[in-house]
C-alpha cells in the first residue's frame, strides 16, 4: 500500500522545507535524548534508594551517625561488598559520602579502606576510588564527600561495587573493642539535565456535529463561534475540508491512524474498531517522547474500540463541563515533555436543548420544561415539518455551539495564561456535520451530503501555517495526521493513505489525489462519495444508484445532474472511471477472505496460512480468549471454536502475491462424515453482495447426511475494491484460485 502522492514538492525537498519552516517557528526543533530526565533541574538518582529493594542490602539502609552528623547510610562490614546496578546517564559524577561510627582510637592504629569500583557482566573491573580513614587524634571523625566523574561509563549498564577492609591484611591487629562501623552515605548519581524538549505541544480539540456553515470564520450570520473564529484569523482556515465518514467512529478512526474507513455492512461491529496492527498518531507520538492525553466526551470514541492506544490519559466523562475542567487541569500541570492533548466535546450532538443566553438573544427563548427541543431523528423529522419548529431545532443547535466555542476559548486563555499559547500547534476541526432537513435527511450517518461531510479545519501553529490564510482548494481532514507527525519532527512508521496538509499548494484538478472520497454509513444502504473540484459523485453500492453534482455551480447539491443526463451511460462510465482511479492509490491488490465457520458438539479448529501476512479485520460473535491467535510471522492464524451451533463469521485481509492461501478446517472431536462441520456462508448472504472466487462450489450451505467435508459451501475471495464498489469494478481476476482441504477426525 503506497502512501497518496504530492505532485509539488519531492519527499526529501519536502522534509527540508518542513525543518526550515520549524527551525524560523518559536519552539524550534529538536530531538529528546532517550532515557534520561528533561528540564532545567539536574538529573538526580538516588542509589540508596535502589540499594533498599535489594533483600541482601535493605537491611543495611538506615539512618547512620557519623561525628554527629546522621544520614541515610549504607551499614559496610569487612569484606562485603554492597553491589547496586545502573545504567550511567551521560556526564554522571558519582556522588557519596562516606566514614566510620564510633570514637576515634587513641593512637588511630584501626585502619578502614574503602573503595568503589565499576564491575561489568563480561567481567571486566574498573577501580573508580579509594580512600583510608584512620580513626584517631590526628584523623577525626566525620563524614568525608567524594565526587567521580564517570564520563568513560557513559551509556553502560554496570554494577557499582562498594567495598571496605579492615587494616592490612595480614597485621594481626587485635579485635576493635569500640566495634566502630564503615559506613556510605548520601551515595547518588548526578548528571546535566537535557535541554528542554524544543517540540511544540499539540491541542486537537473535536467537537462533535459541527457544520462548517454554522462557524462563523465560514461565513456564518450568527455569532455562534467567536472564540475559533479568533483561533482562524490568527491561524489557517481550511475552507473546504472533508470528513471522511459521516459518523465518529470512523471519521475518528481515519483521523488517528490516517487511513481511509472500510466499507463493511450497515451498523457498528467489529470493523468499527481501530485495528490493532495500525499504529495510531497517540501511539507514534508517545514513541518520539510526548505525553498523550486524551479528555472524551463520545462512548463511539473508546478503549473498548481501540481509540485509548498510545495514550498515558484517556479519560471518557460524561458531560462537556468535565471535559473542560479536566483540560484545564492538565494545563496546569507542568511536565518536562511536550504534550499532544486530544480533547472531544460532543455538545452540538442529539439530543438539541435551548442554551441560554444565545437562544433568547436568537429570538427562542428556552421555557420551563421545553429545554430539550428533540432528542432522537425521528422527533427531528416531526418538528422540522410543523411551523417554526426548523428555526427553533436550528437556534438550539447552534447555542449548543455557542457554548462549546466558550469551552475552546477558555482552553485558549488558559494556555496563553501560562504561556504555552504561543507555544503550542492548535486544531480546532468537528468529525462531521449535521442534516437540517436537507434533501429529507435529519442528524447524521446515513448521507454523504455536504452538510454531513463539509467540516471546519482551523489550525493555528505560529511560523508553520500562515496567520489569516484562508485555503480555497479541498482537503482531506484526516491530512492531519501526517501533518502533527512532522511537526512533532517524526513520520509515520508504516505507510498511510492521508495526504500531508504541507506545503499549503493545490494540486492540479486533474490529479486523482485531488478528489475527495469518504464512505461507511451507520444506517441504510451502503455509499461511496467523490469530490473533486468540478463535480461530485455519490455511488450507492448495493443498488448501483448514482447521484452526480455541479459543485461549483450547486454547491447544496440541489440538482441531481445524473438523473436529467442525456446519456446516462457515458456520465456512469466517467465517474466510474474516476471512482476507480482514486481508490486504486489506496486500495492497491488487497483481497478480503471471508469465512463462517460451525461445527456440532466438539467445534472446529480452523487455521489458514497465506504468502503475505494477514489481517484479522472482524470477528462475530466475540471469541473466547485465546481461541483466535496469529502466527509470529504474520501469515498463520489458527482460530478454535468450541462452541459449534453458532456460526463464527470471519474476515481476514491481505496483499495478493499471485500464490495460494491455504485454508485448512478440521472438526474435533467428531465422527467422519460429520453432517454438523462446515465451512462458508452459513446463512447469510455475501456483504453488500460482492462478487468474488468460491474456494469450494457450494451446493447448499451445509452438507447433506454422510457427505465428506469437501462440499461444506463456500470460502469466499475478493477484492476490498470489490467488496466496497462492487457495481464498479469487474469480477476477480487476477487472484489464483486459493486452496482448500477439509480434514474431519474420528
Amino acid at each position: 500500500m503506497s502512501p497518496p502522492r504530492r505532485p509539488s514538492l519531492a519527499p526529501v525537498a519536502l522534509v527540508a522545507s518542513l525543518l526550515a519552516i520549524l527551525a524560523a517557528a518559536p519552539w524550534g526543533v529538536g530531538c529528546r535524548r532517550q532515557g534520561a530526565a528533561v528540564g532545567s533541574a539536574p538529573g538526580l538518582l538516588r542509589l540508596l534508594s535502589i540499594a533498599s529493594q535489594d533483600p541482601a542490602l535493605a537491611g543495611r539502609v538506615r539512618p547512620i551517625t557519623v561525628g554527629g552528623s546522621t544520614r541515610r547510610g549504607l551499614r559496610a562490614s569487612d569484606a562485603f561488598i554492597a553491589r547496586i546496578p545502573v545504567t550511567v546517564p551521560e556526564g554522571a559524577t558519582l556522588a557519596f559520602s562516606y566514614g566510620v561510627t564510633g570514637p576515634p582510637a587513641p593512637s588511630g592504629a584501626y585502619r578502614f579502606d574503602f573503595q568503589v569500583r565499576a564491575e561489568f557482566s563480561g567481567g571486566e573491573v574498573v577501580p573508580l576510588f579509594r580512600s583510608t580513614v584512620r580513626p584517631g587524634p590526628l584523623d577525626p571523625p566525620g563524614w568525608r564527600s567524594a565526587r567521580v566523574p564517570l564520563d568513560s561509563l557513559a551509556g553502560r549498564a554496570v554494577d557499582l561495587a562498594f567495598a571496605v577492609s579492615r587494616g592490612d591484611p595480614g597485621t594481626g591487629l587485635p579485635p576493635d573493642p569500640a566495634l566502630r562501623v564503615p559506613a556510605w552515605g548520601t551515595v547518588r548519581l548526578e548528571y546535566p539535565p537535557d535541554p528542554p524538549d524544543p517540540r511544540p505541544d499539540l491541542l486537537f480539540v473535536l467537537v462533535d456535529t459541527l457544520r462548517a456553515d454554522h462557524v462563523g470564520a465560514y461565513g456564518y450570520d450568527r455569532p455562534t463561534t467567536p472564540r475559533i473564529d479568533a483561533l482562524a484569523r490568527e491561524g489557517t482556515t481550511f475552507l473546504e475540508a472533508r470528513s471522511q465518514a459521516p459518523w465518529t467512529a470512523h471519521s475518528v478512526r481515519a483521523l488517528f491512524t490516517g487511513l481511509y474507513p472500510r466499507i463493511p455492512s450497515p451498523g457498528m461491529g467489529a470493523r468499527d474498531w481501530i485495528d490493532p496492527s495500525a499504529k495510531t498518531l497517540a501511539e507514534q507520538l508517545a514513541l518520539s517522547g510526548y505525553r498523550c492525553e486524551a479528555f472524551v466526551n463520545n462512548p463511539h470514541v473508546s478503549p473498548e474500540m481501540g481509540f485509548a492506544a498510545g495514550f498515558e490519559r484517556f479519560t471518557y466523562l460524561e458531560s462537556d463541563e468535565e471535559v473542560l475542567a479536566a483540560v484545564l487541569g492538565s494545563v496546569d500541570e507542568p511536565s518536562s515533555r511536550p504534550r499532544f492533548r486530544y480533547v472531544h466535546f460532543i455538545g452540538p450532538h442529539l439530543p438539541y436543548e435551548l442554551v441560554e443566553p444565545w437562544a433568547s438573544t436568537w429570538g427562542h427563548p428556552r421555557l420551563e420544561g421545553h429545554e430539550v427541543v428533540a432528542q432522537t431523528r425521528a422527533e427531528l423529522a416531526t418538528i422540522g415539518a410543523t411551523p417554526g419548529g426548523l428555526e427553533r431545532m436550528v437556534a438550539a443547535y447552534d447555542s449548543a455551539i455557542a457554548r462549546t466555542d466558550g469551552y475552546v476559548g477558555m482552553i485558549a486563555d488558559r494556555l496563553a495564561e501560562r504561556g504555552r499559547l504561543d507555544r503550542t500547534v492548535v486544531v480546532v476541526t468537528s468529525d462531521h456535520g449535521e442534516e437540517l432537513g436537507e434533501h429529507g435527511g435529519w442528524e447524521h450517518g446515513h448521507a454523504l451530503y455536504n452538510e454531513v461531510l463539509h467540516v471546519p479545519l482551523v489550525v493555528r501553529a505560529p511560523g508553520i501555517f500562515p496567520a489569516g490564510e484562508r485555503v480555497a482548494w479541498p482537503v482531506e481532514q484526516f491530512g492531519l495526521m501526517p501533518t502533527l507527525l512532522r511537526i512533532a519532527g517524526t513520520r509515520p512508521v508504516d505507510p498511510v493513505q492521508a495526504p500531508d496538509l504541507l506545503p499549503l499548494e493545490p494540486l492540479p484538478d486533474g490529479d486523482p489525489i485531488a478528489c475527495r472520497f469518504a464512505g461507511n454509513l451507520l444506517y441504510g444502504e451502503q455509499a461511496v462519495s467523490l469530490a473533486c473540484p468540478d463535480g461530485k459523485a455519490i455511488h450507492h453500492v448495493e443498488s448501483g444508484r448514482m447521484e452526480v453534482y455541479d459543485r461549483r455551480a450547486d454547491p447544496g447539491e440541489s440538482v441531481d445532474l445524473f438523473a436529467g443526463a442525456p446519456d446516462p451511460a457515458t456520465e456512469l462510465a466517467r465517474w466510474t472511471a474516476r471512482i476507480r482511479a482514486r481508490t486504486d492509490l489506496f486500495l492497491g491488490d488487497a483481497f478480503v477472505l471471508r469465512a463462517d465457520v460451525g461445527g456440532g458438539k466438539g467445534g472446529t479448529d480452523l487455521e489458514l496460512s497465506s504468502p503475505a501476512p494477514l489481517t484479522l479485520l472482524s470477528v462475530a460473535p466475540s471469541p473466547a480468549p485465546g481461541s483466535v491467535v496469529r502466527g509470529s510471522d504474520g501469515r498463520t492464524w489458527r482460530v478454535r471454536i468450541r462452541d459449534g451451533r453458532t456460526p463464527t463469521r470471519l474476515a481476514f485481509r491481505g496483499e495478493d502475491q499471485g500464490q495460494p492461501v491455504r485454508v485448512r478446517a478440521r472438526g474435533t472431536g467428531l465422527r467422519r462424515r460429520d453432517p454438523d462441520l462446515w465451512i462458508g456462508s452459513a446463512s447469510q448472504p455475501d456483504p453488500a453482495g460482492a462478487s468474488g472466487v468460491d474456494l469450494v462450489p457450494a451446493a447448499s450451505t451445509r452438507p447433506s447426511p454422510g457427505a465428506s467435508l469437501p462440499d461444506p459451501g463456500q470460502v469466499r475471495v475478493w477484492s476490498e475494491r470489490e467488496a466496497g464498489l462492487p457495481p464498479l469494478v469487474p469480477r476477480l481476476r487476477d487472484l489464483q484460485i486459493r486452496e482448500w482441504e477439509g480434514v474431519d477426525s474420528e
